[in-house]
């Protein structure tokens, strides 16, 4: 029996929880010929969304998905290279035809095909000649989009990464390229979005005011809860919507770590799931994670420990250089706290959600809370 709960990955609409408004979003963008940043804090889902979309509209529409994620790359040859294998992998077939056309529009390109080694499936590889063509390998990709009479959605998945090439003109490249195009449409995703949005609403930034900014939310509770429910009584479990509220509660219905959550509350092949379960599973879980979670402590000023526990043990914080606030956690000045949270910020330990200051990671703040 597969378990419902995926927790990487997209699995198909089965398994994908209710962004019906983001995906209408999403689409009539799209349709309409404007590109959309999607900005989430980390694993709350926005990758699955972009999966979603892209599922639907190549089975409902004309126009062809795109994805690549750039998180693996380090500079512009690296881009252009998963640019180019995501590009023609995606939208064309492995074939000698495909082959010789590549090479004819690419002067510095010469495609191969070989077999992944692990999935035993074909791939397409790019082996760039000469040095200094990048850019105008670059501009022959996006000439061959430009002349191709399809109509493309391309999803750049973690697009901050391009702020931290060693090459200086990205942005502007990228920029100018992408608005010469008229059949295809963009979405720059990413987890970074203090970066995003200084990116996209910077006036002296190439991208500035190119796109339309979409913040990804959290799933609705409501929809999430009837969610769980059909997924556990689908296969033959039992779980009260009581329980199912205390599981939303204990995660704050972050994506990742409720899907974790009932991942592992399912396999543990219980029918009738009780609140005692979810307790014992759940402090299992935090007992798994302690390696990680002691070596936070490590790398952490005892300041920005301290400071991390207290917002932990308040289940967040809205003014955290508040006197309250210091002295209810025995806490520094307020400027140290203020100091610390920038650096915890900074670390991806902590994210900013509604004007109230948390945890990252969820089941983190629960060890912090309860150990």
């Amino acid at each position: 029996m597969k378990n419902p709960f995926i927790i990487s990955g997209y699995a198909g609409p089965e398994y994908f929880c209710n962004r019906e408004n983001e995906y209408n979003r999403i689409l009539e963008a799209a349709t309409n010929g404007r590109n959309i940043v999607l900005a989430s804090i980390r694993r709350l889902g926005k990758t699955g969304l972009i999966k979603f979309f892209h599922d639907k509209i190549k089975k409902e529409s004309d126009i062809v998905p795109v994805y690549l994620d750039l998180m693996p790359t380090l500079d512009l040859s690296s881009f252009i290279s998963l640019f180019a294998k995501s590009f023609f992998e995606q939208t064309s077939s492995f074939s000698n035809r495909t082959i010789n056309k590549i090479k004819q529009w690419f002067s510095n390109v010469t495609p191969t095909i070989s077999i992944d080694q692990f999935t035993g499936q074909p791939s397409l590889e790019f082996k760039f000649s000469g040095d200094g063509k990048a850019e105008k390998t670059l501009e022959e990709i996006f000439n061959y989009i430009k002349h191709d009479s399809r109509k493309f959605n391309i999803a750049i998945d973690e697009f901050q990464q391009i702020t931290f090439y060693p090459e200086k003109n990205i942005e502007a490249l990228l920029r100018y390229h992408i608005q010469e195009l008229n059949n295809s449409t963009f979405i720059f995703s990413g987890s970074k979005r203090h970066i995003l949005l200084e990116m996209f609403s910077s006036a002296n930034k190439p991208f500035f005011q190119s796109c339309e900014f979409m913040d990804l939310k959290f799933i609705d509770r409501n929809s999430y809860a009837g969610f769980i429910s059909e997924k556990f009584s689908s296969n033959g479990r039992t779980i009260s919507m009581d329980n199912i509220d205390y599981i939303l509660e204990l995660t704050k219905a972050h994506t990742y770590f409720v899907q974790f959550l009932c991942n592992v509350i399912f396999s543990s092949g219980k029918k009738i799931i009780l609140r005692k379960d979810i307790d014992l599973i759940l402090n299992q879980i935090l007992i798994n994670n302690e390696t990680i979670y002691h070596s936070y402590r490590n790398f952490l000023t005892n300041n920005q420990w301290h400071v991390l526990k207290a917002i932990a043990r308040n289940d967040g914080v809205e003014e955290p250089g508040s006197a309250q606030f210091q002295k209810k956690y025995n806490l520094p000045a307020p400027s140290s706290i203020l100091l610390a949270i920038k650096s915890l910020i900074d670390k991806e330990l902590l994210h900013e959600e509604n004007d109230r200051i948390y945890l990252s990671d969820q089941f983190f703040a629960l060890w912090l809370k309860y150990y």
